[in-house]
């Protein structure tokens, strides 16, 4: 079965916009791996991941 993948960087400034993009994610009927980039501050990168560790189709990563 195909999959689409989604990426969103962000750099933690706007976690409403960033937890409404990954509400908008996750609702959708076709089956997607969500990979988040983190981009600066590392306290941002396990602040998310620790949110998200539990979700399996999301990914959270760093770019530093």
């Amino acid at each position: 079965m195909k999959t689409a993948a989604v990426v969103t960087v962000t750099s933690g400034k706007r976690m409403e916009m960033l937890d409404n993009c990954v509400s908008h994610v996750q609702s959708q009927t076709y089956p997607v791996t969500h990979y988040i980039l983190c981009d600066g501050n590392p306290d941002t990168f396990f602040t998310l991941f620790n949110k998200y560790k539990d979700i399996q189709n999301i990914k959270v990563g760093f770019w530093g």
